[in-house]
């Protein structure tokens, strides 16, 4: 590997027959708000012939020209000037585009911030800067990338940071190692799409594509494709096209998309010859004698271009089966950069009506994996209980609810099975995410050693069971893998919360993206304020002693109205807990978050893992050394003013873990699932994953349905393209 030198920014420029414009390129680049001595321009000369190389040879400005003897292409230029780059940094600038001052100091400084952020996609105008080029990027469901925005007045609005599927290769960064990495662009795209390739096969590696409205360019929009024919432009994003969805997409979604894309193609191909395909229909009259027939090359720029495809596979094989083994992140947790995928680019009606065809028959534009979930239940109820979560979850997946040794009622969105407690195996096997309740995990093996990620559904009266020693092992597992719990009241919430909280495992915000409780339904839990008297709960310890100098400290407050109460309601003033307590940790715990919650600070008694936590998440007091008079000082301190300094903490502790009966977030876990806090790649699907399943003969047979989610593609995509079919043709 080549010596790089930090903070050094190599700006690639490839030229072709476009002398004028990239000698213009590098003086706005000489003029940018950056160090010289950390600006490296590399002009790569694609072999325009002499009347164009030589102004370069001869120019005066500093930069390094490299004459490569043949035509690259913007892939093989871009690639050959990175290998003779030394930059930490690599940008690529179009030749017929020019940077703001700030272009590449925005750029670095994104860089800089956030180590995830393996490149940096710039905000590009057109050469006036009134008309944007590029601000967000998006990509069909048959692999053409595209830019949203492209060619409406920059209104000002796409001023914010955030992540995209790829930058345009008219102005963009990228570290050098991560270029190394990905194995720069693929040659074989010459130009066109490279750069969204590039993009996705970044972030399937787990690396970030930030696009930074601070870094910006103007460009000449593809000035260098007027010397050439519409129709080698359109052959290019056909191919390309191709290419690119082939390589990346996961499995599940090439299987059902490729064959869709590639009959797409050939319906362009033959929409822009308005040709005819029942012409050779034998029911339509004819002189077969004439072998030929006109066709445009617009026509055969996308058969050439299907054909071209095929010609690669041997050696796009290759390339897919390195992106698929080297992939960090799937293509469900990538869709929220891919933009709106059913997106037809082509008004052509013959075309648009083909469009809305295989929309209907075949549901390429779904682009995501359908996860298989398994909800198991225990009983009719709960299965009635679960009923409105598995409708929502089918509108994206396989949903699968199985009753133990209970049949649930047939549902026309979701399949339904029933099993004996022994008998979850191979429902197991078949799922990539299970829902079911805390009691049956812990009491069916299949489910209690599943390595799957779990959505738990816990009742008040389930969490008994894990204070339990016997349960230790399933308990201690739960707490650090489970990511997600549906709970029956605020009480349970703040009971689970706090065994999270007791292990170490809720952190001071108490809340992320890897933990969450959601309550169905949601119970507010208010704290009565009013009244005069000042209220103490304690949780006891197995200590005597403890135990009398706290009802001792309570008894000598008696005149100042402070009393103590049990723990059927929350005290108006604060929870007095032994923090050295080790065997009831997790009662401590439940009862610091259930107190916290309402708004009532701790008194933490003695030391430990307890105690410390207290002190350090600013939940209360702590008093190491425990006397009635140390004990009564601390409830003194709360009552006359000092509760007011908890009351921040306090109150983002309540934010932190309210519940809700809103299922977007259980919805939006099930799209992205954790183990753990960690993301959770899906297994291999078993042989008829996504089919009905035999099922051993003292098990129900399921009952297939058809997804929700393909029945609205039935009514409604077809409707909406026959509509701009008629706005077109006006």
């Amino acid at each position: 590997m080549r010596e790089l030198r930090p903070g050094v920014v190599s700006v690639v420029l490839v030229n072709f027959k476009g002398t004028d414009d990239t000698l213009t390129c590098i003086r706005e680049l000489q003029a940018a708000d950056w160090p010289a001595e950390r600006l490296e321009i590399i002009v790569v000369e694609n072999d325009s012939g002499d009347e164009f190389a030589g102004p370069l040879r001869d120019s005066a400005l500093d930069f390094r020209l490299i004459e490569t003897g043949a035509n690259l292409g913007f892939t093989g230029g871009c690639n050959r000037g990175v290998a003779e780059s030394t930059g930490e940094y690599v940008a690529f600038l179009n030749n017929d585009a020019r940077p703001d001052p700030a272009w590449i100091r925005a750029a670095v400084a994104t860089f800089e911030r956030d180590q995830g952020v393996g490149a940096v996609a710039s905000k590009v105008l057109d050469w006036d800067g009134v008309n944007v080029d590029f601000t967000e990027a998006s990509i069909t469901w048959y692999g053409m990338g595209y830019k949203p925005h492209a060619g409406q007045p920059d209104t000002g609005e796409w001023t914010t940071e955030r992540d995209v599927l790829f930058g345009t290769g008219a102005a963009m960064f990228i570290r050098a190692t991560v270029f190394e990495e990905l194995g720069g662009f693929d040659d074989r795209y010459f130009m066109f799409y490279d750069d969204v390739d590039l993009g996705w096969r970044l972030n399937l590696l787990g690396w970030t594509m930030r696009y930074q409205p601070a870094s910006i360019a103007f460009h000449k929009h593809h000035a260098s494709m007027k010397a050439f024919g519409e129709f080698r432009e359109t052959y290019l994003l056909e191919r390309n096209a191709l290419f690119t969805l082939y390589k990346n997409l996961g499995d599940d979604e090439l299987d059902r998309v490729l064959p869709a894309a590639i009959a797409l193609a050939i319906r362009r191909a033959v929409g822009r010859g308005e040709l005819d395909s029942t012409q050779l229909d034998l029911r339509r009259k004819g002189d077969d004698r004439q072998a030929g027939m006109p066709v445009s090359r617009m026509t055969m720029a996308g058969v050439f271009a299907v054909d071209q495809f095929v010609e690669q596979l041997p050696s796009l094989a290759e390339t897919r089966r390195e992106v698929q083994r080297t992939r960090r992140r799937s293509d469900r947790e990538l869709r929220h950069l891919f933009g709106n995928v059913d997106e037809p680019a082509y008004p052509i009606a013959a075309y648009l009506d083909g469009y809305a065809r295989i929309l209907a028959a075949l549901d390429p534009a779904a682009f995501h994996t359908r996860r298989r979930i398994l909800m198991v239940v225990a009983d009719v109820a709960d299965a009635r209980r679960q009923s409105e979560l598995a409708r929502r979850l089918a509108v994206d997946h396989a949903v699968r609810m199985v009753g133990i040794d209970v049949t649930p009622l047939p549902d026309d969105t979701y399949e339904v099975a029933s099993a004996e407690a022994g008998g979850l195996a191979a429902h197991e096997e078949w799922a990539q995410l299970c829902i079911a309740p805390l009691s049956l995990v812990e009491s069916i093996p299949e489910l209690a050693s599943s390595n799957k990620p779990f959505v738990l559904t816990v009742l008040a009266g389930d969490l008994d069971s894990l204070s339990d020693s016997d349960s230790a092992g399933v308990r201690e597992r739960l707490l650090a893998e489970t990511d997600f719990v549906l709970v029956d009241s605020d009480e349970t919430r703040c009971r689970w919360l706090g065994m999270q909280w007791a292990t170490g495992r809720l952190t001071r915000s108490f809340s992320g993206a890897s933990l969450s409780v959601a309550v169905l339904p949601a119970v507010a839990q208010e704290r009565d304020a009013d009244g005069d008297v000042a209220s103490v709960q304690w949780v006891g310890s197995r200590s005597p002693a403890v135990h009398a100098m706290v009802l001792e400290a309570v008894a000598a407050l008696a005149s100042d109205a402070v009393t103590l109460v049990d723990g059927a309601e929350p005290p108006t003033l604060a929870t007095i807990v032994d923090a050295s307590d080790v065997e009831s940790a997790l009662a401590v715990g439940e009862a610091v978050l259930r107190s916290a919650a309402a708004g009532s600070p701790i008194i933490a008694l003695g030391s430990g893992p307890i105690a410390d936590r207290v002190a350090a998440d600013g939940l209360g007091l702590v008093v190491e050394t425990v006397t009635a008079e140390s004990v009564a000082a601390a409830i003194t301190s709360l009552a006359r003013g000092g509760r007011a300094g908890f009351s921040q903490r306090l109150e983002a502790v309540r934010e932190g873990i309210v519940g809700t009966a809103d299922l977007t977030a259980l919805i939006e876990f099930c799209l992205r699932p954790t183990r753990g806090g960690r993301p959770v790649s899906s297994p291999p699907a078993p042989p008829g994953a996504l089919e009905p399943t035999p099922f051993a003969a003292d098990q129900r047979a399921v009952v297939p349905v058809a997804s929700r989610a393909r029945a609205a593609y039935h009514r409604y995509v077809p409707t909406a393209i026959r509509g701009r079919i008629t706005r077109w043709r006006a």
